[in-house]
């Protein structure tokens, strides 16, 4: 948004003057960010750290990345995308910049400079965009009937149900699990900041939102509830949790959980579950520093293996690595006291009963899997369900979901 700036200015400083543009060059000079891509029907978003020089963002690339859009993507969504990889650029390209490294190439000849569209050019993106949803329903038959019951559940039976736990203070708690939140991709995992900001909220207004430790003491107490609990939780300890989630429930006044991977912690390595992801580069995660700032924020943090293997395949002294390493290591950089597992993958067929009796055992506080559930007492406390919720789903899914409506049950 900043003036063109003369060489007079922009020559001065000794390493040259920087800017941020929230588009990929040459192929979308100028602005807005993220209109033009979706105009062309690009199929890419991207952000460029660039030198300014005398041509409207002409100048060297510093440091660059692209993001992918999806069929799904709104004017919102694709500019809060390149928002935040404008922002993960920028850090990359500084420290280059501050550590003396100069890697800056020319760009490519040929490309396109982009003015502020005219009134006639937004709408037309605008009917194209709704043109495009509304062929999704209409492809989508099945989809649009399971919503439509998912929403007479929530007018009918959810309120029913409810009415009937209050009165015999029988609600349950319910652990929530999520793993990204960032706009950089859409897939199972990964929830949008704007979505989970909406979540939370949403959770905060129907549950008392509670650490796990207080969710695990609910249970084995069999407390009486006349008002549901939740506990959320994150696996994996992506760093854009710290970055974007952690924000999001600050401002809410709730506690959470981090379940973490411990030789990956302050490495450079990514998970292999992200191997294909377009935007791998970054999904990187927590050090261990940054692990210390969310516990002083009052987080509860709980392991996650070292590696995230899939148990069930392992057995003997390598099962028993995998559990026992991340417990002394929690325990001795962090002085944690009471700490959970979160199984990797987390479906009754991802761990065994020998990984079942392991963290028993081993001293773990509890062990959660990822199958939808809710809590009571009644659950066995190294199987405790957890509802997976930071996916791309629905609105009247997740909706659902917080409740504990589910149209089928996970294996």
């Amino acid at each position: 948004g900043a003036p063109l700036l003369r060489s007079e200015l922009f020559t001065i400083p000794t390493n040259g003057t920087l800017n941020i543009h929230g588009g990929k060059v040459p192929d979308f000079r100028g602005a807005p960010p993220g209109f033009w891509e979706l105009f062309t029907e690009a199929t890419q978003v991207g952000a460029t750290l660039h030198r300014v020089s005398e041509g409207l963002d002409e100048g060297d690339i510093v440091a660059s990345a692209t993001a992918p859009l999806y069929e799904t993507d709104t004017l919102d969504s694709v500019a809060a995308r390149s928002e935040e990889l404008s922002v993960r650029v920028l850090e990359a390209g500084l420290t280059q910049v501050m550590e003396g490294v100069d890697r800056a190439t020319p760009q490519p000849p040929g490309g396109n400079t982009y003015r502020t569209p005219k009134v006639g050019t937004r709408i037309q993106l605008t009917v194209r965009l709704m043109t495009r949803s509304i062929q999704r329903r209409i492809r989508s038959p099945v989809v649009q009937g399971k919503l439509l019951v998912y929403r007479l559940l929530l007018l009918t039976f959810r309120p029913t149900r409810d009415v009937w736990r209050t009165i015999r203070a029988s609600h349950p708690v319910r652990v929530f699990t999520f793993h990204r939140v960032t706009t950089l991709c859409r897939d199972p995992i990964t929830v949008p900041p704007e979505l989970f900001k909406k979540q939370v909220a949403y959770l905060a207004r129907h549950h008392d939102i509670v650490s796990l430790e207080e969710g695990l003491d609910l249970v084995r107490e069999r407390r009486r509830l006349r008002r549901p609990a939740a506990v959320i939780t994150f696996d994996d300890a992506y760093r854009n949790v710290l970055l974007l989630g952690r924000p999001i429930l600050d401002g809410a006044e709730v506690p959470a959980t981090c379940f973490v991977c411990t030789g990956l912690t302050g490495t450079e390595h990514r998970y292999a579950h992200d191997d294909d992801n377009p935007v791998r580069d970054f999904l990187d995660v927590m050090d261990w520093e940054e692990l210390d700032e969310l516990k002083a924020h009052g987080w509860s943090i709980g392991a996650h293996t070292i590696d995230h293997p899939r148990l069930s395949e392992l057995s003997g002294p390598r099962l028993e690595g995998q559990l026992r390493e991340p417990l002394s290591e929690l325990r001795g950089r962090l002085n944690l006291d009471r700490v959970s597992l979160a199984y990797p993958f987390g479906t009754q067929s991802d761990f065994t009963e020998e990984a079942v009796a392991l963290a028993e055992e081993l001293g773990y506080e509890a062990a959660l899997q990822d199958c939808g559930g809710e809590v009571t007492g009644k659950s066995h406390r190294y199987r405790l369900p957890r509802i997976e919720l930071g996916g791309d789903y629905p609105t009247s899914v997740w909706k659902a979901r917080c409740h504990g409506i589910r149209l089928r049950k996970s294996s």
